[in-house]
Parts: C-alpha cells; structure tokens; sequence
C-alpha cells in the first residue's frame, strides 16, 4: 500500500536529519527501500552492436551507416559519478528535448554558431523501436575527448568547498577574490576544467588539462594537434556557449549557476561539442530572484537527489560513493523538475 505523501515527506525528513540512528526511521526506510524498482534498458534488434553503457545512455551503432551511432537516453539517475539505484520518470524524453533544444540554440546565436556539435543528419534505421525515437539521437562517430569542461559563475557546491579563504584562489587555481561565500557571484564566468573518467573526476588547472590532453593527442594518433591550441579552443566554446544560455535563460528568469559540457574530435581533429548541453542534468539551474548570499537557491536540477545521496553518505560513511537507492518521493519531486524545465526551454 502506498504512503500519503505527508507520510513519505515524514520518512524522507527523518531520514536526513537522524540517518540511521533512528531504528524506527531505519524499519519505515527499509520498508521503502524494498519496493521493486524495474532498471531500464534498451531492447534493439540483434544487428544494433552496443558499444557502451554510460552513468545515463546507451550507444550502440547504426547498423546502416558506420560513420553514426545511436545514443539512448534512460531514466537512470547518477551523481558525483555514481549511478544509482531507481529511475527517474520521464527524464530519458526530458534530456534528449532539452539537449536538442540547446543544439539548435547554439547553432543559430551569434556567438555559438561557429561551434560543431554531434548530431547527424543520417535518419534512424527502419527497424528502430518508435517507442525509442524521442529518447534517441543520431549522431556523428567521434573519438572522446578525457576532459570535461565546467563552467560557473557562482560560490557553490565544489568551488565553494575548494576556496581558500587565504589565498582567495579556488581548487582549479583561478583567483577569484576576498571574502566571498556561498553563493557570491564571481565578476565573470569562469572555466574550470576536470578530468573525466568512469570513477571519480578529479578538477584540475588550465595547465594540467594541456598536458593531459598533449599526452592523450600522442597516444590516440593525434600527434599533429596541440594540446594548448584544442584548450583554449575548448575554454572559448565553453564560456561562449555558457554566457548565450545563461543570458537566454535569465529572460525565464533562471539562471545557470554551473555546466558541464564535453568535446569530442572526428578524424582531421576538429572539435564537436557532444552528449548533453544545458539539460537538468549537467547543469545547476537555479531561480534567479532566490539567489541571496549565504542562501540556500531555489533549484530546478536534480539538486534533491544530490542532497539525498550526500545525506546518506554522511550517515553512512562505509557506503561513501556507493550506489544509493533513490526513496520514491525523491524520485517524484526530481522528475517533476526534469518535465517543467523542459517545458520551459522548448
């Protein structure tokens, strides 16, 4: 039998607040927990050869045309580079609208549309699931770049733990300024780069990410590119790409506190911007009139599921960066979020 949503807010409460020191809390959450959570995936013809499993999609190729692959969005949920147990309705059609809708932004502002993306004009097979089509892309086969590409303009989550209040420098060396605290805004957008990998990304300086990245051009066959010319070609992308979406959603009265975008090469080494742009998931979108220093933002991400995983970590340290499972009435409020965001930029 269902708990009335005054019952699970209950729970939910408790459970952040006591954690697993409350026996009660622990028999009720246990209960929750216990529920079937169906995980989704892809059902392809045979000929679709699937290549990888990310923390959100699935990519298989095109069986019609080596040069593209198919990449699938699902319902699973992930932070701090953890996927974790139980879906997230509704985010798989969220994700692949608000991409798109980004694709097509940057590709006609002024300041963006001289940047590639991944998107292909090559059509879905004939065989291709219908029930699929609005959580699929086609897109162009590219090599991956080690790299993510982060770009804020506000003292939160990471940057606000990474400041040195000594120093006035954040984790990633920028020199941002005395005295600011969480939710100050810095006097531009800044990019600060990380590391990307399928355990733990790590942030690093502007530097750093040329020699990563001269290291990975000598070991993919790239010896002819410069590191230091694809990152600062990478940083410019970034912040022109950021500066048009958040000015753009400062007119819906939002305002994007924090991207995450990613590039990829093609064969002669140009760059495409990929995967995700702008979407609730690799962002932090926020409600501009509720951004007040020492303030807790009003967000429009998935910013329950991120407080509900960093909660249960911190009671349960021997669980630290384990999968979670995602109690119901998270699950709900995060889908809502994912289905009006997408709604507004549409």
């Amino acid at each position: 039998m269902a708990l009335e949503f005054w019952e699970q807010w209950h729970i939910f409460t408790s459970v952040r607040k006591w954690g697993s020191r409350n026996p009660e809390v622990v028999e009720l959450t246990s209960w929750i927990l216990s529920w079937e959570i169906k995980e989704w995936s892809p059902k392809l013809p045979e000929r679709y050869k699937h290549i990888h499993s990310g923390k959100v999609r699935e990519t298989f190729e095109h069986p019609d045309n080596p040069k593209c692959l198919i990449m699938i969005a699902t319902d699973r949920i992930s932070t701090h580079d953890v996927i974790h147990k139980g879906l997230i309705e509704w985010k798989w059609k969220a994700l692949t609208h608000m991409a798109n809708y980004w694709f097509k932004y940057f590709a006609e502002h002024k300041d963006t549309d001289d940047i590639p993306n991944q998107l292909s004009n090559t059509q879905f097979p004939e065989d291709f699931p219908p029930e699929l089509l609005e959580s699929s892309v086609v897109v162009k086969k590219l090599t991956a770049l080690p790299i993510e590409a982060i770009v804020r303009w506000y003292m939160y989550g990471s940057a606000l733990k990474g400041y040195n209040e000594e120093t006035w420098e954040l984790a990633t060396w920028e020199f941002v300024w005395i005295g600011l605290t969480k939710c100050s805004k810095f006097s531009k957008a800044l990019f600060t780069p990380s590391t990307k990998s399928d355990s733990w990304d790590i942030n690093i300086t502007f530097d750093s990410m040329v020699q990563v990245l001269n290291e990975w051009l000598h070991i993919q066959w790239f010896q002819h590119l410069s590191g230091i010319i694809i990152a600062a070609q990478i940083e410019q992308y970034s912040l022109n790409m950021y500066n048009a979406a958040n000015n753009h959603a400062q007119e819906k009265w939002l305002v994007f506190w924090d991207t995450k975008f990613e590039f990829w090469l093609d064969s002669r080494g140009k760059l495409h911007v990929i995967d995700e742009v702008c979407t609730a998931d690799s962002s932090r979108l926020w409600e501009a009139q509720s951004v007040v220093e020492w303030d807790e933002p009003i967000a429009k991400d998935k910013q329950p599921v991120r407080d509900y995983v960093a909660d249960y970590w911190k009671e349960n340290p021997e669980q630290n960066k384990q999968a979670v499972q995602i109690i119901e009435l998270v699950r709900e409020v995060t889908a809502k979020r994912y289905k009006e965001i997408s709604e507004i930029f549409s």
